[in-house]
């Protein structure tokens, strides 16, 4: 089993494990860069600046508080990164009204991504420490 291994339910209920092509790596991190989840379902190669999750995930939630700071950040890995701070949070509705889901949007980021390469190569230039 690998990252990239797709896991299927069929109507029976019986899980299987199809092998798929390499994914991007995406992952949520807070305002103070701590990874809070590596996406893996909820996001779609065709729109990498979007992900939408249950209003039921407690990380849902913690997308409508950070909202309002704008405070929240979205990695996608593919080859090269690309970086979006949190933008805007949509509620999509079922038919009966109640929220279902939340719908995240990020904006590129290319300021921060600037920094934060410009910082890891300076860390990586850093001498070690005895290790």
């Amino acid at each position: 089993m690998n990252a990239h291994d797709v896991f299927v339910v069929d109507s029976a209920g019986v899980t299987t494990i199809e092998r798929g092509e390499e994914l991007p790596w995406v992952r949520l991190w807070d305002e103070n860069w701590n990874l809070v989840r590596v996406v893996q379902a909820g996001w779609r190669i065709d729109e990498p600046e979007v992900v939408v999750l249950p209003w039921s995930d407690p990380v849902a939630r913690m997308l409508q508080e950070s909202c309002i700071r704008g405070l929240m950040w979205l990695t996608v890995d593919d080859g090269e990164r690309w970086l979006g701070r949190l933008d805007q949070v949509k509620f999509v509705r079922s038919p009966n009204g109640r929220r279902t889901w939340i719908s995240a949007a990020f904006v590129d980021d290319r300021v921060h991504r600037r920094v934060i390469e410009e910082l890891a190569q300076w860390k990586m230039s850093l001498p070690s420490r005895g290790r």
